[in-house]
């Protein structure tokens, strides 16, 4: 299976980075230096520190749950390689066979010279391939339920991941309830100036809040669109495979036993096997979709409701925090300190926004572009495998007294097989190669999956000391 690279999918979601990216720019000393004029005791200010600290744990679930979800081993794409490259050369070395002993005989009465000996074991290729293959698929099929079970047991199963998620979200509002709460107060004592900035930036912590939603519920989405995806792929895969080679075990028998009324299972099973070729990456997507839809209404059943323009309102908002606090600063006011000093940790770094929603609509372009290559694949070979079927069937069931016509059926039969099945080893070598470049050239620039959620987590922990010092 050909999957879509997963380097830019765990970024996805930009929100946390806007508060990360600041823990780049504002070393903590700054912070510190800055706070001792403010008053770090006050309720509003002890409320605000464990909104940001309850903001950051949330952000580092969500990159230790994208971890733990839906994980990808390094060498799963070079192990499924293996196992459909064997069937790929096995069967076309066995269509070789065919086509090369049918075709060569097809004029006159040479059917009558036919080397059956060479059409079994070509029939036996195809059959052990296919075998291989449908073992492959069923080792992946167990090897992501491996990771499922490993996943709950480290407490990252998609349940408690929104379980836990759930009531950190609800501790946050009560917080951010309380801080509104202050703010009116501060307004309504004729506090106005130092009521306005908390007002707004109270705006902008639920802004954070939404914003790191949203990016769970991406994550948690997406995670189950995944799995329900490769396993539905996989379970059809071995289906695939295991009819085809049950077809070509009648094959074999229909020519051991010169019985050609098995060539009516064996046209059946392999018609049967090209469909869902042809129908699989179609359908398993669909499935995953599907999942996917269900589980972003029980999110949302559950209270995790994604706001629409978090990023945007985040935006906004901020821009709107930093000229009340510049109209506080004109005015005097030196109270609102610790206000400012947070308004450092709030503000969006533009440049790595900007980075961020250059290389999100890259991945997108590029899933997209081998959705289609997948789904075009999928559907040329398996017609290929169909047009075989199809002249099989005409040979079991239209001809199964006529050895001359059943020769011409699957000689012709397995032509068009041989191209698709060609096709599929030169594009299954193609993708391989194509996902080890990517991999290396991510790796040398530090953006494989597990080299930015490690540099964010460390950014995750930076931000969080700047917290501590407020």
């Amino acid at each position: 299976m050909s999957s879509p690279s997963l380097s830019y999918k765990l970024f996805s979601c930009t929100g946390f980075c806007l508060l990360l990216s600041l823990s780049l720019v504002l070393p903590p000393s700054v912070a510190a230096s800055a706070i001792s004029q403010a008053d770090p005791d006050s309720p509003i200010e002890s409320v605000a520190r464990t909104i940001m600290k309850d903001e950051v744990q949330l952000a580092r679930h969500n990159l230790q749950y994208r971890q733990n979800a839906a994980k990808q081993g390094r060498w799963k794409g070079v192990r499924y390689f293996m196992f459909q490259q064997t069937n790929n050369v096995l069967t076309t070395t066995g269509l070789i066979v065919a086509v090369s002993e049918r075709m060569s005989h097809i004029h006159g009465d040479q059917f009558k010279h036919l080397h059956t000996g060479a059409l079994m074991h070509g029939n036996v290729l195809g059959g052990v391939g296919q075998t291989i293959a449908g073992g492959g698929s069923i080792l992946e099929f167990l090897i992501n339920g491996y990771h499922s079970v490993d996943a709950l047991h480290r407490g990252f199963s998609p349940g408690q991941a929104k379980s836990y998620t759930v009531k950190l979200v609800e501790k946050i509002d009560q917080n951010l309830d309380e801080f509104n709460r202050i703010a009116q107060q501060e307004i309504a004592s004729g506090k106005s100036i130092a009521g306005e900035v908390h007002a707004r930036e109270a705006k902008v912590l639920t802004d954070i809040r939404d914003v790191l939603v949203a990016e769970f519920d991406g994550s948690h989405i997406g995670a189950m669109r995944s799995l329900w995806y490769q396993q539905s792929f996989y379970v059809l895969d071995t289906a695939k495979n295991v009819t085809g080679a049950v077809g070509n075990l009648f094959g074999y028998k229909a020519l051991r036993q010169r019985r050609r009324l098995f060539n009516q299972p064996a046209a059946v099973l392999v018609t049967v096997s090209g469909s869902l070729n042809a129908v699989n990456p179609i359908l398993s997507r669909l499935i995953g979709k599907a999942m996917g839809s269900l589980d972003g209404y029980l999110l949302k059943k559950s209270g995790l409701v994604r706001v629409d323009d978090a990023l945007a309102n985040l935006k906004t908002d901020s821009a709107a925090l930093k000229a009340a606090c510049d109209r506080s600063k004109d005015e005097g006011t030196t109270a609102l300190m610790s206000s400012l000093n947070r308004l450092d940790l709030y503000s969006v770094h533009d440049e790595r926004f900007d980075q961020q929603l250059k290389m999100r609509q890259k991945e997108t372009r590029t899933n997209n572009r081998v959705a289609v290559q997948n789904v075009l694949s999928g559907l040329f070979i398996g017609s290929t495998k169909i047009a075989n079927g199809a002249e099989f069937l005409v040979a079991g069931y239209k001809y199964p007294k006529d050895a001359r016509m059943t020769n011409v059926m699957l000689g012709t039969g397995a032509i068009p097989y041989l191209v698709g099945s060609s096709f599929g080893t030169l594009d299954n070598l193609r993708i391989l190669v194509q996902r080890e470049i990517d991999h290396y050239r991510l790796g040398r620039k530090q953006q494989l999956p597990g080299q930015l959620i490690k540099q964010q987590l460390e950014s995750l922990d930076a931000l969080e000391k700047s917290i501590d010092q407020l």
